[in-house]
């Protein structure tokens, strides 16, 4: 199940920063790197703490290479869901001995 959905299931209001490249101990070469990165995330936590909008829940935090420095994005609003396309069902039932045989409904999903 994809994170956003379980989000949704969730009760508690949830806030989500991605961490681009990083695994769940945020072991990045140079370690140098994994330093920036946790510092970055801890004024990220910090500001957060002080104030949040329940609106914009999703941030974004990586590396760029190129600058040797840390990139974070604002806190957004998550992204909306696309809309999915409607499926049709079609049921014949052939079996005039069964209750309803010899008739035949649709549905959508």
């Amino acid at each position: 199940m994809h994170l956003k959905a379980i989000r949704q299931r969730m009760r508690a209001r949830t806030w989500w920063v991605r961490m681009i490249d990083g695994d769940h101990a945020l072991w990045y070469d140079p370690p140098e790197k994994r330093v920036a990165l946790c510092y970055i995330a801890g004024q990220i936590a910090a500001m957060w703490n002080v104030a949040r909008d329940p609106l914009l829940t999703e941030l974004t935090l990586g590396w760029d290479d190129a600058a040797n420095q840390s990139t974070w994005t604002t806190w957004m609003a998550p992204p909306e869901d696309p809309p999915r396309e409607v499926t049709t069902v079609n049921v014949n039932i052939l079996n005039s001995g069964l209750p309803g045989g010899g008739g035949n409904f649709s549905f959508n999903i």
